[in-house]
């Protein structure tokens, strides 16, 4: 659920950083990690106990979501953290397809 809301907030990345694609962008992200991730627990994952990896995923996919607005606020902080913003959006949104 929380990649769809990210997925959800597109309308407020057009905003901010208008004539950028980043629907196209989360797709890609979503879909090649989705992809990755699934190989890779299929592979190499599976002496980990069922229980442990739901907790590990839990306890990463909150900690994305808690990113999520203090990197909005440091996105006014300066040019660097405004011109990384989608980037960043990008990151959190693998790694919580990943968990």
């Amino acid at each position: 659920m929380p990649t769809f809301v990210i997925f959800a907030a597109v309308d407020y990345f057009n905003d901010i950083s208008p004539g950028g694609d980043i629907e196209f962008s989360l797709n890609v992200v979503f879909n090649g990690t989705l992809f990755a991730t699934s190989l890779a627990s299929a592979l190499f994952f599976q002496n980990y106990g069922f229980t442990s990896r739901i907790v590990v995923g839990f306890i990463t996919i909150a900690a994305c979501m808690a990113a999520m607005p203090l990197l909005d606020q440091l996105r006014g902080v300066s040019q660097w953290w405004s011109d990384m913003f989608s980037s960043l959006v990008l990151l959190i949104a693998a790694v919580i397809c990943a968990a």
